[in-house]
Order: C-alpha cells, then structure tokens, then sequence
C-alpha cells in the first residue's frame, strides 16, 4: 500500500476514535480492526545497526520510536553484559524489541528464547524475528510462566499489536477487550523438558504483575551457573521478596532504574 495512504487511513483513524487505547469498548475494537490492515516496516537506527519492526498500531508505533530512550538502563544492560556466546531469555518479549537490541550486538552469535503469552503480540514478535533474519538464533514460545504449570485465562488490556497491562486486574476494572486461554509453566520444569535449547546467560522478566510468580517457578534455572544476569521489572511491595530470591540463588544487585507507573527494574547479578 502507497505510504501517503497509509498514513492518511491511520490520520483517519486516529481522528475518528481519538486514541486507540481509550474511549468505549466499541471504539477499541473498531480501532484495533481497522488498524490491523495498516501495517508498515519501520528501522530502528542503533549504534549497533538497524532493527525491522513491523508496526500496525500506534502502541507498536511508539514503541519502536522510544525502543532507545523508554528504559535507558534496560539497552544499558544489554550493552554492558551481552557477549558473543550470550543466551537472552525474554519474558514477557511482546513484540520483541529488546532481544533483538541484544541480538544486534553480535548478530551472528547471541540467541533467544521468548515468552509472549498474548497472541497477537506473539505473531508480531514471529514476524520481527522473520525480518531481521534471526530464525536460526531465536526461538519464541506462546506461553506464559507462573509458580506453578497449569491452564489459566489471560484478560486483554487491548487486541493491538504491542499491547501491554495484560491480567487480572482488566475483569476487575470491567475493562478487558478480550479473555484468551494459556499454557503457564514453571520455567524450571520448561527448562527441564527443553533440553535441545541453551541454557540461559541472561534472563530479562516484565510482565506487568506475576514477575516474583515467576521467580518462584525458576529456582533451580537461578542457580544454573551459566545464567549471571537479571533484569526484572518489579513494584515496590515486592521488591524484598524478589531481592530475598535472587540472593538465596547466589546474585547480588547491582542497580534499580527509574521508577515509572509504580513499577522499577531491579538488576541482579551473579559471580562466576
């Protein structure tokens, strides 16, 4: 589709629903629709290349404008520790714009194992890995992780792509756009059962809430002596819980971001 009428059906768009994250149900959805047949590739221009990202939402839009300035210390991480031989475990990859920061970094060496749940955001992250040509590097799973494996319902904030603030909370605030099935495991018991995968360098978690469920279902994975890095996003009731954790694993913290909407990241790491 011609760029100029793309970009006057988004004008469009945008005009006739305001925003499309706000407003009633009904607009959401129109929104989403209409929205969903928009779809450019935009190159995010790093110090290290450049990334593809397939956009078809203003969410995915504004991701991949803010993907160098949204969590400073999170590409700070990846910069300062990714290596060669790395292995990024991503929970909570959403479209996948962070491990495929780290994978630019060594683009012929570091792999990837991503976590996205939500199923919209689980096709957009596939098509990302397609685009920037990592196929043989990562590997993305459409599931979730919690304390314990099990079937569960997963509450949509919203059916755009790059969408985020899944869970529980959307049915108690009557605003879910959506309620989809999942499979949770325990990554322990993942890691156990996927033995063809590289164990992980480094583990990145943000999910918007069951971050400490998840460290919880991780005990042994922590311990793993090849795994030395963590950036967790976690709030600030269960910034103890989740220190006491890593600690009881053998990591120690090295920094904590800038809080935003209750939430901060936590960095831990692990001596080898």
């Amino acid at each position: 589709m011609n760029k100029i009428i793309k970009d006057n059906l988004k004008k469009l768009v945008s005009s006739i629903t305001g925003t499309a994250t706000n407003g009633p149900k009904w607009m959401r959805k129109a929104a989403a629709f209409s929205l969903s047949s928009i779809d450019d590739r935009r190159q995010i221009l790093t110090p290290h290349g450049k990334i593809i990202v397939h956009v078809g939402s203003p969410i995915e839009r504004w991701r991949a404008d803010t993907l160098l300035t949204k969590e400073p210390e999170t590409t700070a991480w990846l910069e300062r520790t990714i290596a060669p031989d790395s292995v990024i475990y991503d929970v909570g990859a959403n479209i996948g714009l962070y491990a495929l920061y780290a994978a630019h970094l060594f683009p012929k060496s570091v792999r990837a194992v991503c976590f996205e749940p939500e199923p919209i955001n689980f096709a957009r992250l596939n098509q990302n890995i397609l685009a920037n040509d990592f196929t043989e590097q990562f590997t993305a799973y459409p599931i979730g992780l919690g304390a314990l494996s099990r079937l569960d319902r997963l509450p949509l904030s919203s059916l755009q792509g790059g969408s985020a603030l899944h869970g529980p909370r959307m049915i108690e605030a009557g605003e879910a756009a959506h309620v989809v099935g999942i499979n949770v495991w325990m990554l322990d018991e993942f890691c156990q059962q996927s033995t063809h995968l590289p164990n992980p360098t480094h583990l990145k978690i943000d999910v918007d809430g069951p971050e400490f469920d998840i460290v919880r279902g991780a005990a042994s994975t922590l311990r793993e002596p090849s795994l030395r890095h963590v950036l967790i996003e976690v709030t600030m009731d269960e910034r103890t819980k989740v220190e006491n954790l890593f600690q009881t694993a053998g990591f120690f913290a090295v920094s904590s971001g800038k809080k935003h909407d209750g939430m901060f990241n936590l960095i831990f790491q692990k001596n080898a």
